[in-house]
């Protein structure tokens, strides 16, 4: 089994992997890879910009039908307000709204059964989806 983690901090820190079996990417983009038979991606997006959120679900439909996704949720009005003061003084970055809602809809759209829980943590809301792709005969 292979791992492939993408996250912009390896550019910089220069990580070694930890095994061979685990690649390290900077950009989802620079992944050279088919099919991956699950796609994980945990408090990332709420980071990135609205096309980059957009570009990564196509990329993510291309290339699994597993996806599991978890991030803060926008509708939480209060705990997301917490979230983006935290990103905000601590990050120095004022952080994008994530509504699950939206994510649910784009995989269901994409022709994906989701199972959608709602977590707290830290005080704000986030939810956790894992989208699996129907198979049709």
């Amino acid at each position: 089994t292979t791992v492939v983690a993408v996250d912009p901090l390896y550019k910089n820190a220069k990580i070694a992997p930890p095994s061979e079996n685990i690649l390290l990417y900077e950009n989802i983009n620079k992944v050279n890879n088919p099919k991956f038979s699950m796609i994980f991606a945990c408090d990332v997006f709420h980071h990135l910009d609205q096309q980059s959120l957009k570009d990564s679900l196509e990329y993510f439909t291309n290339h699994s039908d597993f996806i599991v996704f978890k991030d803060i949720d926008a509708h939480d009005k209060i705990g997301n307000l917490q979230n983006k003061l935290h990103d905000f003084f601590i990050n120095h970055q004022w952080v994008l709204n994530i509504y699950s809602s939206e994510i649910e809809n784009y995989f269901i759209n994409k022709g994906y059964t989701v199972k959608k829980m709602s977590l707290k943590k830290f005080e704000y809301s986030h939810f956790f989806i894992v989208a699996k792709k129907l198979k049709f005969k």
